[in-house]
């Protein structure tokens, strides 16, 4: 009693962000689910040139890239299609999506006969930060790794703190700090996601990277003025809302880990000089902040052990007119 029909309506259904399509590649008619019809204007589940039509709803500079890796499908006979990129849906809004294939060919592998593929809105899953729209750090370590691992072409990376999101939510309301979050996730990618890829690594850090060569100046105050506006937007006002640090790809870290685990120190330390407009990262940076935490763990250690290592030693005081000494400070 199996039923495509029903099946196929199953995993779509209209209160589900995964998205069902198929196609006869020669004919280049497509069949899609109900819920991607909807949710991104199309009129009919029966869609001639379904994949062009598709592209124009992408988000401009992901466009590319789209085309591109379904171009490098047709040249390198390739069955398997994996590509995520940001594309609006019926009420404008910029949606990340995951979308997922299989190509089948004929016998010669000479001609694309069907396509079967899912998207998936990353909205809610582990690859997207759900507050600000922005990827998360998973998707951050899982890009720049693979950059990493086939290319040592340069890379400019922004590391930035928003610095009074803690403050937002105890002043305001966390409802406030996630309303400034959001403004600040859609303006950068509207104002810089042509030339940047941007994630959200943890509470209040953030990563941007870029291939372009492209100087840090600019690109940092455009971030500090996206989140002046944003926070002055909900009546909030401040001076330095961004603590920024500039790092480059090769020289800053050579693997993902190593890159991201600078990012997040050197805006670490930039937050102790607000005045600056960004802090370029150092080694020297990275060896004092482990020096910290060993002393810190050290003297954690030593105290709830009896104050063990620890011994007293007196400066003496001494009486400049007759060089006395009258007394001690420990």
């Amino acid at each position: 009693f199996f039923d495509p029909e029903v099946f196929f309506q199953s995993v779509a259904m209209a209160d589900t962000t995964f998205y069902l399509y198929c196609g006869d590649m020669q004919k280049n008619v497509y069949f899609i689910s109900d819920n991607l019809k909807d949710e991104f204007n199309f009129t009919d589940n029966l869609v001639y040139n379904f994949v062009d039509l598709l592209e124009q709803r992408i988000y401009k500079p992901d466009q590319a890239l789209h085309i591109a890796d379904l171009q490098d499908m047709i040249e390198k006979k390739r069955k398997i299609h994996t590509i995520r990129y940001r594309i609006y849906n019926k009420a404008g809004q910029l949606l990340w999506i995951h979308c997922r294939g299989i190509m089948k060919w004929d016998a010669e592998m000479a001609r694309p006969l069907f396509f079967s593929g899912s998207m998936v809105c990353l909205k809610n899953e582990d690859a997207v930060d759900s507050t600000t729209g922005l990827l998360n750090l998973s998707s951050a370590e899982e890009e720049l790794s693979a950059i990493c691992s086939v290319s040592r072409s340069p890379l400019l990376l922004l590391s930035f703190a928003f610095q009074p999101l803690a403050d937002i939510n105890l002043a305001f309301g966390r409802e406030t700090g996630d309303a400034v979050l959001r403004e600040i996730g859609c303006q950068l990618e509207i104002q810089m996601g042509t030339f940047f890829r941007f994630f959200r690594l943890s509470d209040n850090h953030f990563l941007a990277f870029s291939h372009k060569n492209l100087k840090p100046a600019l690109p940092v105050q455009r971030i500090r003025n996206i989140m002046l506006d944003a926070c002055a937007k909900y009546g909030i006002h401040m001076m330095y809302p961004c603590a920024a640090g500039v790092l480059h790809y090769p020289e800053d870290g050579a693997t993902a880990q190593e890159l991201i685990d600078n990012a997040i120190v050197v805006a670490n330390v930039s937050a102790g000089f607000p005045s600056l407009d960004y802090l370029k990262f150092s080694p020297h940076m990275i060896q004092n902040r482990r020096e910290q935490s060993s002393l810190g763990f050290t003297l954690n250690y030593s105290v709830n052990h009896g104050f063990e290592g620890f011994h007293i030693v007196v400066q003496p005081q001494v009486e400049a007119a007759t060089q006395q000494i009258f007394g001690g400070e420990v």
